[in-house]
C-alpha cells in the first residue's frame, strides 16, 4: 500500500479522536487544536480520505459531533503505521521540532538553502521557522543559543544541553495510546534501542519499590537512549557533573540498570556518563514514603523549598487575599514540589504541562493566584519559570480547594428535590440522581411541589425540580435552581455539574455585591475596535477607564506587563486580559468586538473583556473572571458573545 503522510495537527486530531470513547463536538476538538471548526472539518475530510483505506473512518452525527470508528483487532498496527509516516511538515511546531533535533544533532550546522530543499518549504517560510524557534530556545530551560552567520545556522551549547532538549522533545512526542509509542520521526534514535532501555530500567526500578510516575519513566528512558546515541557517535559530555548527596540512596539500582544496559547494547558509560543518569533519576523519583505533616517534609528537603512555600502562601494571601496556610498537605506538597523543581531545572529542563490550556481556561483564579510562584522561586532560587510550570503549582491550589470544599460538605452538597409525578415516579427519579453524583450531593427528598416548608428547613443550596419554579413555587427561585426531565439529557448533565461547581466556589469566591452588568457602562463599550495586535488592544481600554477616572495611569502598564507573562485568549475567538490595580479605584469591565480578527498569543481572537479590578475588591476577582471566562466565554455562550452588536445586547447577554 503506498504510504500515506499526515501533518501534525492531523496527526494530533487523530489521537483526541482515538481518546474519546463517546461521540464529541467538532467545536472541542477545534478548541483543543486551537484552530477554527472549518479547519477540523477539513482534516477530517482529508483524514476520511487515507482511513478508507485501513477500512476505518471519522462518523459525522448530525446534531452531536464525531466519532471514530476503527475495525477490530487491527487499531495499534494500523495507527501506527499512520502515526509513523513522515511529517509533511506542514505546520510551524512541526518545522520547529524537526529544525530543532537536526541542529541538536550536527555539530557545524547547515546552510539555508539546505534546509528550505530538506524541510520542502520557501525562504520566507524557514526565516520565520527561525525567528520562532530563536524565542523558543531563548525563553525555556535549558537556554540555548541559535547562531546565525550569513546564511549558515547552527546551535552552541554543551552537550550536556543538547541532550537535554533532545530527551525534553522525544518525551513529550511519545504516544501513550499507541502500544509501541510513536514518537517524533526522522531522527537516528533507535526505537528497538528505546524498548530496550525501557524493559530493563522498569524492571530493576520496579523491582527495587522506586516510584515514578510514566512521563518521568519515559522520559529516563530516553535520557538513557539519547546518552548511549551520543556516546556511540563520538559526542561523550563534555561538563563534568557532581552528585548531589541525596542521590546516593538511588546509586546502586542505577549502577545495576546501566550494568545491564552496557551488556545488553555493548555501549561503556564511564563514571561521568552514570553521574547524569543518576541526576536524572534522582530527581524524578516520587517520595519513598506519604507526606503529610511539616515535621515530615522538613526531614526531606531543604531550608530553600520550605521558604519559597512560605513566600508563595504569604503572596497569594498579600495579593489575592486568600488564605491557605490552614491547609497543612498544600504546604507539604508545595515544599516537595520546590524542591524537585529545583533539581529538575538545575539538571535537566522544564516540562511541558498538557493541562495547561484546561487550567487557564476552568481554573482561571486559581491559575492567576499561581502565577506569583515566579517571584517566590526567582527570590530563592535566583531561576525564571514558565506558565507550564505555573499551571503545576495551580494543580496544588485547586486540590487544596477540594479538600476544603469536602471538608465543607462531608455528606456532599444538599440538594433539594422537587416533583410532580407519582410516588414510584419520583422515587424511581430520586434513585437515578443519587446513583449519578454518589457523595457529590446529599439528596433531600423528594418533596412534593406544595411542601414549602420542608424543603425550607431542609437549606438546600441547590433545588433540582421536575417543573419550573418561577410557575409554581415563586418564593423559592432565589435558591440555584435547575428543570429536570424524567431521564437526564447531556445539557442537564452539564448545568447540573456547573452548579454543583458554583456551590463549592462559593466557598473561596464571594458572592458579587452587585449584578454582573453592574461592572459595565456604555463608555466602555467599543463593538467595533480597529487594532492590529493584543497589545494596542489592550493600551487602547485601560487608557479609556483611566480617561474616565476609574483607575489611575499605572493600570495601562500593568495590564501590558500582565499579558507579557501569559497569554489571556480564552478559546472561542475570546480574550480576558485583567488587571489589578492600587489605590481609590472603580472596579469596571471594558468590552470590545474587533473589526478585524489578530492573533493573540496563538489564538486568533475577535471579542475582548478586559476587567480592572479595584484593590478594595480583590476578595471578588475570582468571581468576575470565573464567571466571565466560566460562562461567558464558554462554547455555549460564545456564539452570542460574538452576536453583540450594541450596548443593550450586551446586558440581555449578562441577565439572561
Amino acid at each position: 500500500m503506498e504510504q500515506e503522510v499526515l501533518h501534525g495537527r492531523q496527526k494530533q486530531l487523530l489521537i483526541l479522536l482515538r481518546s474519546q470513547p463517546r461521540v464529541v463536538t467538532s467545536q472541542y476538538l477545534a478548541n483543543q487544536l486551537e484552530v477554527s471548526d472549518r479547519t477540523v472539518r477539513n482534516d477530517v475530510q482529508a483524514l476520511n480520505g487515507i482511513l478508507s483505506r485501513y477500512g476505518a473512518r471519522i462518523e459525522t452525527i448530525r446534531g452531536k459531533g464525531l466519532m471514530l470508528h476503527m475495525p477490530e483487532n487491527e487499531v495499534s498496527p494500523m495507527l501506527h503505521d499512520l502515526l509513523r509516516t513522515p511529517d509533511s511538515l506542514q505546520s510551524r511546531e512541526d518545522r520547529a521540532n524537526y529544525l530543532l533535533v537536526r541542529l541538536l544533532l550536527s555539530n557545524t550546522g547547515f546552510q539555508l538553502g539546505e534546509l528550505e530543499d530538506e524541510m520542502f518549504v520557501s525562504r520566507t517560510t524557514l526565516e520565520n521557522d527561525i525567528r520562532f524557534l530563536r524565542k523558543l530556545v531563548t525563553v525555556r530551560r535549558p537556554h540555548l543559543y541559535l547562531n546565525r552567520k550569513d546564511n549558515r545556522i547552527s546551535i552552541e551549547t554543551s552537550e550536556w544541553n543538547r541532550r537535554l532538549v533532545l530527551t525534553k522533545i522525544f518525551s513529550e512526542s511519545w504516544d501513550y495510546h499507541s502500544r509501541e509509542g510513536v514518537f517524533l520521526q526522522n531522527t537516528p534514535i533507535s526505537s528497538d534501542t528505546l524498548q530496550t532501555v525501557l524493559d530493563l530500567a522498569k524492571n530493576l526500578i520496579r523491582s527495587n519499590n522506586i516510584k515514578m510516575d510514566d512521563y518521568d519513566l519515559i522520559a529516563l528512558a530516553f535520557t538513557i537512549t539519547v546518552a548511549e546515541f551520543r556516546i556511540r557517535t563520538g559526542h561523550p559530555l563534555d561538563t563534568r557533573l557532581e552528585a548531589v548527596e541525596a542521590a546516593e540512596k538511588v546509586a546502586p539500582v542505577v549502577e545495576r540498570i546501566m550494568d545491564d544496559i552496557e551488556g545488553t547494547l555493548h555501549t561503556a558509560f564511564d563514571r561521568n556518563e552514570r553521574t547524569g543518569i543518576l541526576l536524572s533519576m534522582f530527581f524524578r523519583q516520587n517520595p519513598p514514603l506519604v507526606l503529610r505533616t511539616r515535621y515530615d517534609i522538613a526531614r526531606l528537603v531543604d531550608g530553600n523549598a520550605l521558604h519559597a512555600a512560605d513566600l508563595f502562601l504569604q503572596q497569594i494571601k498579600d495579593e489575592y487575599r486568600v488564605d491557605f496556610f490552614h491547609d497543612q498537605q498544600l504546604y507539604v506538597d508545595l515544599a516537595y514540589h520546590v524542591w524537585r523543581l529545583e533539581k529538575r531545572l538545575r539538571y535537566s529542563y522544564e516540562r511541558r504541562n498538557s493541562l495547561l490550556p484546561t487550567i487557564k481556561s476552568r481554573y482561571v483564579y486559581f491559575f492567576e493566584m499561581a502565577m506569583t510562584i515566579r517571584e517566590s522561586f526567582q527570590n530563592v532560587y535566583g531561576m525564571t519559570l514558565s506558565e507550564d510550570e505555573w499551571g503545576y503549582f495551580a494543580d496544588l491550589l485547586i486540590t487544596s480547594f477540594n479538600r476544603t470544599a469536602d471538608r465543607h460538605f462531608p455528606n456532599g452538597i444538599p440538594v433539594a428535590f422537587l416533583s410532580h409525578l407519582g410516588r414510584s415516579d419520583r422515587e424511581m427519579l430520586a434513585s437515578q440522581i443519587r446513583s449519578i453524583y454518589s457523595n457529590t450531593i446529599h439528596l433531600l427528598g423528594p418533596f412534593s411541589i406544595y411542601e414549602k416548608e420542608p424543603v425550607m428547613e431542609a437549606n438546600p443550596r441547590i433545588i433540582l425540580s421536575t417543573v419550573r419554579l418561577e410557575t409554581v413555587r415563586e418564593e423559592l427561585v432565589s435558591i440555584p435552581h435547575l428543570t429536570i426531565p424524567a431521564l437526564f439529557s447531556g445539557d442537564v448533565f452539564l448545568r447540573m455539574n456547573e452548579l454543583i461547581q458554583e456551590c463549592r466556589q462559593s466557598i473561596l469566591f464571594r458572592k458579587l455585591p452587585v449584578p454582573m452588568e453592574r461592572y459595565f457602562c456604555p463608555q466602555l463599550f467599543f463593538p467595533e475596535l480597529d487594532a492590529s495586535d493584543e497589545r494596542e488592544v489592550i493600551t487602547y481600554l485601560t487608557h479609556r477607564i483611566v480617561d474616565l477616572g476609574y483607575a489611575t495611569s499605572e493600570c495601562v502598564a500593568r495590564a501590558l506587563d500582565r499579558e507579557y507573562l501569559s497569554s489571556t485568549a480564552v478559546g472561542n475567538g475570546i480574550a480576558v486580559p485583567r488587571v489589578r490595580v492600587l489605590g481609590p479605584c472603580r472596579t469596571v469591565i471594558a468590552f470590545a468586538q474587533l473589526r478585524k480578527p489578530i492573533l493573540w498569543g496563538n489564538q486568533k481572537v475577535s471579542t475582548v473583556f478586559l476587567p480592572s479590578v479595584s484593590e478594595a475588591d480583590l476578595p471578588i476577582f475570582g468571581t468576575l473572571l470565573t464567571n466571565l471566562i466560566g460562562h461567558l466565554c464558554s462554547d455555549r455562550s460564545a456564539r452570542r458573545v460574538t452576536q453583540v452588536k450594541s450596548f443593550d445586547d450586551l446586558l440581555e447577554l449578562l441577565r439572561g
